[in-house]
């Protein structure tokens, strides 16, 4: 039971890495924002994002089922001596090259100024490394919350409450007026926490008929809500409608458990030969390299071949094409460096 449970948490990584290549090739601007709202192209794009936001959150439900296991030793030394390390030392280095990138290949402008604050914010892409840092800081105090069953499941109602529903509710204008209360109560948690604790608990013990009746038809719901409300409110307003696809929305927070539990239970399923288990941890293994290293291949993927998300300049092809095509070069490429990099000593343990 134990391997089946690493081997369905290391597909789900090695999905979400891909799903999330997906969504940054199918956001690739300038032709996202370009697109009227009411084109085929652009909904087709908008349809990609919209199935696919479970993909990075589904990194910290990961990280939460192995971090938060009571079985794993983490002690606080063992956090401040090597996860933060690793993972501060790995966000400079990747910042620093996407600087150097933004300056010589993109020919972006910047003052010495512009240049420390980059380095310092990261690209776009490595908001996570500060959210996953936040996390490791925060592991010896959830551990203690998650030694007890029902504690987890009250800490996560708390969480779902205070952080995803009454929030979702005030979306609507008509009880904006609401925050000032809420706002009084002072119960302002990390969006993101909840994925880590349902993560773990989804890992630890197993859901009963009725919880997975309901994790699949909320996530079906949810995915139903993106697709449609997303596109025809978007083309109502002129613009992009974000609200359903933000990391803290109900919307994505169910998509995201229901590509974990899906992901869990086809996976359970499955009898791995040697050969496919040796290839699932290695490609596993590299996805830390891949996401630092993507973003970058993309652009100059796109920008040398003149291949965006609408195909070749001055020759159309359709998002349906393109994007699976950009994405499969991508992630090839990005594996290969990832490998390559997990060969070299100290290379290995702090950049990929």
């Amino acid at each position: 039971m134990k391997q089946t449970k690493i081997m369905y948490l290391e597909v789900a990584r090695i999905l979400g890495m891909i799903f999330v290549i997906l969504v940054h090739v199918a956001n690739f601007n300038p032709t996202w924002s370009s697109l009227p709202c009411d084109s085929a192209e652009w909904i087709i794009l908008c349809n990609f994002t919209s199935v696919t936001k479970w993909a990075a959150p589904i990194f910290c439900m990961i990280s939460g089922a192995l971090f938060l296991d009571p079985d794993r030793d983490v002690p606080i030394k063992k956090l401040y001596t090597k996860y933060i390390p690793r993972m501060a030392i790995n966000f400079v280095f990747w910042s620093i090259v996407y600087v150097v990138f933004k300056l010589f290949f993109l020919g972006s402008p910047m003052t010495k100024a512009d240049i420390v604050k980059n380095i310092v914010i990261g690209n776009y892409h490595q908001w996570y490394l500060y959210m996953i840092i936040g996390f490791y800081i925060l592991v010896p105090l959830i551990r203690k919350i998650t030694q007890d069953k029902n504690l987890t499941l009250y800490f996560i109602a708390i969480c779902f409450v205070f952080t995803f529903f009454i929030p979702f509710l005030q979306n609507h204008e008509k009880l904006d007026w609401t925050l000032t209360a809420t706002n009084k109560i002072f119960i302002k948690l990390p969006g993101y926490l909840i994925y880590f604790l349902v993560g773990y608990y989804i890992n630890k013990f197993d859901l009963k008929k009725i919880s997975r009746v309901f994790v699949y038809t909320a996530g079906i719901i949810s995915n139903i809500l993106m697709l449609t409300i997303t596109t025809t409110k978007s083309a109502e307003i002129g613009e992009f409608y974000s609200p359903l696809h933000k990391y803290y929305s109900i919307t994505v927070l169910f998509q995201t458990i229901l590509a974990f539990v899906l992901t869990k239970d086809i996976v359970s399923r499955i009898k791995f030969g040697k050969a496919s288990q040796k290839l699932i941890l290695t490609l596993s293994k590299n996805t830390f390299g891949v996401y630092e290293v993507h973003v970058l291949v993309m652009i100059m993927f796109i920008r040398l071949s003149g291949f965006g998300t609408l195909g070749f300049e001055n020759n159309p092809v359709s998002p349906v094409i393109a994007v699976p095509v950009i994405v499969l070069i991508t992630y090839s490429i990005s594996e290969f460096f990832s490998y390559t990099v997990s060969k070299i000593p100290i290379l290995n343990k702090y950049i990929v």
